[in-house]
Parts: C-alpha cells; sequence; structure tokens
C-alpha cells in the first residue's frame, strides 16, 4: 500500500502563504522526496519524451508508469526575468529547489500574456507579448531560463499558451488588439488598491472587489472564436513559441523533452448551454483546430485541454475527443462553483464539498476512459480556514494566520482518490494544486515597480485566498 504522505506533505510544504509554524511542523513529517538523480537524467535526455500507452503515462528508456506530482506556477517566466523585467532570478532559483526537495515532479507555467498600448488593470507586467507579434526580449529569456532551471531538477512541465481570463491580457486582448485596441470590459475584479487598506508604510493590501458585471467581459473573450484576426495573432503567437530556440541550453522548445505537454488555452468556456454541445459551437472547432496546429509542430509532444470539465460530459467529450489531444484534463474548484462556504467551520460544509469533489473525479475519469485517455487533475483549490479571521478587528480575510483543517481534508480525499486510480491503471495520472505562492505572505507582501504582486494567485483575484 502507498505511503499517501509521500504525495500529500509535498504539496503541504510548498504551497505559499500558510503559517510558519504549519511549515515547520510538516517539514519536520517530510521522508524521502519524489524526484530523484534518475528524474534528472530522464529529463535531460534528448530523447526521452513522456508519451501515452493506454491510460497511462510513461517516460524513461524503460518506459515506466510516469505519476504526476504536481503544481501550478504560473509565475514562472516572470519571476526568472531579470531585474529589468520587474522579475526576481534568485527567488525563482530558491522556490524551484524547495519544491524539488519536497518532491514536485511536474509543474503548470504561463507562456503567453499580452500588453496594451495603455497600462491596464488586473494583469500581470511586463507582458510577453506586448504588441502583436513583437515580443519583451527580458520576459522571453525568463521563460528560457523557467524551462532550463525546470529541467535541471528534473521537473517536466505543462506550457499554457493563451488564457480565457483577464490576467494575462488573454482572448480579451487579442480581440482588442484586432479591432484597433478596442476598451475591454473587465469583469469583476480584486483591486489590490482599494479600501480598505494598510498603512505601515511598506507593505501591499489589502484591496477589495470591483462592482463590474461579468457578461460583457465574457461577450468579448466568445467572439474571439469567430474572429479571424484576433486567430492570427494568437497562431503567431504559437508558432513563435514553439520554435523558440532556448537561450539558456540551446533545446528549441518543441524538441525539449522537460517540455511534457502544449495547452492551447486556460479555461476555454463554451459557448451556449451546457445541455448539450452544439454541433458548429465555435471554440470546439476552434480549439480542434489549434490542436492540430500546434502537434503538427511538436510530433514528440503533448497535447491537452485546459478544459475545467464543469460543463458535463457531452462537452468534456467534444473537447478530449479530438485525435489530436493526448490526454484530458479538469479544474476542481468548490468554493468558487458553490459548494463551499470558507467562513463556515461546520462538518456539514466540509462534507458537501468533499461528496462533490469526489464524484466530479470519478465522472471525469469515466468520460476520460471512454476516450481511451489519461485524465490529469491540473488545477484545483481550496481555502484556508477563514471563519478564523475576523475583518472587523482588522484581520485580512485570507490571511496566512488561518490554519488549514479543512483544505488538508480535501487535499488527502483528492491526491488518495487520484493515487489509487492511477495505482489500478484506471486514467488518473496526476494531480496539480493551485498554486504555489513561494515566500509569498500577503502580511509581508510588497508591490513590484509594475503594481504586481507575486503571490500564488494572480492579479485579479484576493492575494493568497486559495494557495
Amino acid at each position: 500500500m502507498v505511503n499517501l504522505s509521500r504525495l500529500i506533505l509535498p504539496l503541504f510544504l510548498v504551497l505559499g502563504c500558510q503559517g510558519a509554524n504549519i511549515v515547520e511542523e510538516r517539514a519536520a513529517q517530510a521522508q524521502k522526496p519524489l524526484s530523484s538523480g534518475s528524474d534528472i537524467a530522464q529529463v535531460k535526455s534528448k530523447d526521452n519524451f513522456v508519451r501515452v500507452d493506454g491510460l497511462t503515462l510513461r517516460q524513461g528508456s524503460d518506459q515506466q508508469q510516469h505519476y504526476l506530482s504536481a503544481l501550478n506556477y504560473w509565475s514562472c517566466m516572470n519571476l526568472a526575468a531579470g531585474k529589468e523585467a520587474d522579475g526576481d532570478y534568485q527567488r525563482l532559483l530558491e522556490e524551484l529547489d524547495q519544491m524539488a526537495e519536497a518532491g514536485i515532479n511536474h509543474l503548470r507555467v504561463m507562456a503567453a500574456s499580452e500588453g496594451s498600448p495603455t497600462r491596464q488593470p488586473f494583469r500581470i507586467l511586463p507582458a510577453l507579448q506586448t504588441s502583436p507579434g513583437r515580443y519583451d526580449e527580458d520576459v522571453f529569456v525568463g521563460l528560457d531560463r523557467c524551462v532550463a532551471e525546470a529541467a535541471k531538477r528534473g521537473f517536466r512541465l505543462t506550457m499554457v499558451l493563451g488564457n480565457t481570463w483577464q490576467w494575462t491580457g488573454g482572448l480579451a486582448q487579442l480581440y482588442s488588439w484586432a479591432h484597433k485596441d478596442q476598451e475591454i470590459p473587465y469583469p469583476r475584479s480584486w483591486n489590490i488598491s482599494a479600501a480598505p487598506q494598510r498603512h505601515d508604510g511598506v507593505h501591499a493590501g489589502w484591496g477589495n472587489w470591483t462592482r463590474a458585471s461579468d457578461g460583457p467581459f465574457n461577450e468579448m473573450t466568445n467572439k474571439f472564436y469567430t474572429d479571424e484576426a484576433a486567430q492570427k495573432i494568437y497562431n503567431g503567437h504559437v508558432l513563435k513559441v514553439l520554435h523558440r530556440k532556448n537561450t539558456v541550453n540551446g533545446l528549441v522548445y518543441s524538441q525539449d523533452p522537460a517540455i511534457m505537454a502544449w495547452e492551447p488555452i486556460n479555461e476555454p468556456q463554451v459557448q451556449g448551454d451546457y445541455s448539450r454541445p452544439h454541433p458548429e459551437d465555435a471554440m470546439i472547432r476552434w480549439h480542434n483546430s489549434v490542436a492540430a496546429l500546434i502537434k503538427a509542430n511538436t510530433p514528440h509532444q503533448l497535447v491537452t485541454t485546459g478544459f475545467e470539465g464543469k460543463q458535463g460530459r457531452d462537452y468534456f467529450r467534444a473537447i478530449a475527443q479530438s485525435r489530436d489531444i493526448d490526454y484530458a484534463c479538469s479544474h476542481i474548484w468548490p468554493h468558487i462553483w458553490g459548494y463551499y462556504d470558507m467562513l463556515d467551520a461546520s462538518k456539514e460544509n466540509l462534507n458537501r464539498a468533499l461528496d462533490f469533489v469526489k464524484d466530479y473525479i470519478a465522472n471525469a475519469e469515466k468520460w476520460a476512459s471512454e476516450l481511451g485517455k489519461p485524465l490529469f487533475v491540473e488545477e484545483f483549490g481550496f481555502p484556508r480556514d477563514n471563519w478564523l479571521l475576523d475583518v472587523t478587528k482588522g484581520d485580512y480575510q485570507y490571511g496566512s494566520r488561518a490554519t488549514t483543517t479543512h483544505r488538508d481534508a480535501l487535499f488527502q480525499q483528492v491526491l488518495s482518490q487520484v493515487w489509487e486510480s492511477y495505482s489500478e491503471k484506471r486514467g488518473l495520472v496526476g494531480a496539480a494544486p493551485w498554486s504555489y505562492g513561494g515566500i509569498s505572505r500577503p502580511e509581508t507582501q510588497i508591490l513590484t515597480k509594475q503594481g504586481i504582486v507575486w503571490s500564488g494567485d494572480p492579479p485579479q483575484e484576493r492575494t493568497c485566498w486559495s494557495p
């Protein structure tokens, strides 16, 4: 029987925004990391790409079954950039070492961000693509360093080539570029500069929500899927990244075995009713075409979807069944989707979330196996015990002082369920919490020159609510 602490403790150890006492307590319990010298040798081998075998992933000269003990680390590219690009390379190295020591062997990172002719809110800066076809080389070198340093430590990578949401610019910015810099109607977002604010003269926060509605933004992003001009900009970016020669290790990205998989877009949203996919759904049609484009240019690497799966069986199958998609994925957010109240300490509240997550994973596993494809739970998150914090007394609602008893229970269930399926070769191949905040803590956060906090949550979210 597998010792689940080898899978679960590494994730607890490296997830940022936790109290130091929690980290130290778990560090004392940590066992030998999952990563090893053989993992590093395999990643460095120029012909050792991960491949799909039925409902499993395999790697190495002996083609051993491969489990993804993973984390989302979306800030890798920007942290790895030089100081001239507002990066923090030494922090990156420190955090990669922490994750490697804890046994993480896979990272999901962003390989896209889009700028604007005028400064835009709620997004990471500086952007990789500053305008259509023009790139900030300092940020691109950051991506080179991210890939190369990850490979040195035995990590494999999922590289995300686009985003539905505003925090990288995303589909809305691509559409805006294609239409004379049309104004973006931003959805409800966390404004770190809004009241209530701290007043110690050094640290940043806290902020509050804007009052915008999501509808106009969603309408703008949906237009991307039928807009040839915006898609042309996106396709140009895809080819630019795939054929990039890494300035650190000299490998072309499409030929680097450390890059396990490419993802066209983070969380594509369906165009209509969840109950039944329309045969002419523009998102599905676009996704099929871009998956084929990526696959044609990366024959030895894998392609996945970035699809949450919340839309149900029919849409899950519609987007994952393409012959150019090697494995399916799912995202799980019980709090965002209304299955958990972060201010309710009751066992009933927790059990409602646990029951939902158990069924959700089981369904996604079944749908993927019907297609004969593995399934990676590439994103899931859960709040801390935020009922312990009192905003009326000046506490930050998402402060690191809160314990993680409910999160621990949910992580235990998710990782146990995934590992059982992996062990029995039923289809699940790993899981990746959202997300790694590293050394960041809301109580000590400081804004960069660009006004960004590099925590585990992107700029449109509450700092440290989910890491």
